[in-house]
């Protein structure tokens, strides 16, 4: 314990906190990061339309040369078909959605592949462990989108 500051302790050269600190601080870093998720998801549409295009001017130029636009793709497979959306600026992809899910299972399964075309810049998804087909119809559904950004 260091005077006042029961969080902290004397170690050598400087403070660091104590192992009870540690934890306080980690968890006011997770809360954190919990409410800013949470505010963007909160604002209006049009202001998130905002703060994306400013995160993605600032990020370098695609080399796949993808036109400006949305654009949206199907994919089929044995469960039913499925409509993709992929949302292009300044030539990079910053937004990839499920738009449409006509197959006989619920798109909650496949729900974390639009954020990997994102995180990838590409249609190359994960397959998702249980709903393989239904996987590939959404990366053909992006391919298609991607076709028609070219």
């Amino acid at each position: 314990m260091l005077g006042d500051y029961p969080l902290a302790c004397s170690g050598g050269i400087g403070t660091r906190l104590s192992p009870k600190g540690s934890l306080v601080a980690i968890g006011s870093a997770a809360v954190l990061a919990v409410y800013s998720v949470g505010y963007i998801h909160t604002i209006p549409a049009a202001q998130r339309v905002e703060l994306v295009t400013k995160i993605a001017e600032r990020l370098p130029a695609s080399p796949h040369g993808w036109k400006d636009g949305t654009y949206l793709g199907w994919g089929s497979c044995r469960h039913g078909d499925l409509q993709a959306s992929v949302v292009i600026l300044h030539g990079r992809i910053v937004f990839a959605s499920i738009s449409k899910c006509l197959t006989r299972y619920s798109k909650n399964v496949i729900a974390r592949l639009p954020g990997q075309v994102v995180a990838r810049q590409s249609a190359d998804v994960d397959q998702v462990s249980r709903a393989t087909e239904s996987s590939d119809a959404f990366y053909d559904a992006v391919t298609a989108a991607l076709v028609q950004a070219k």
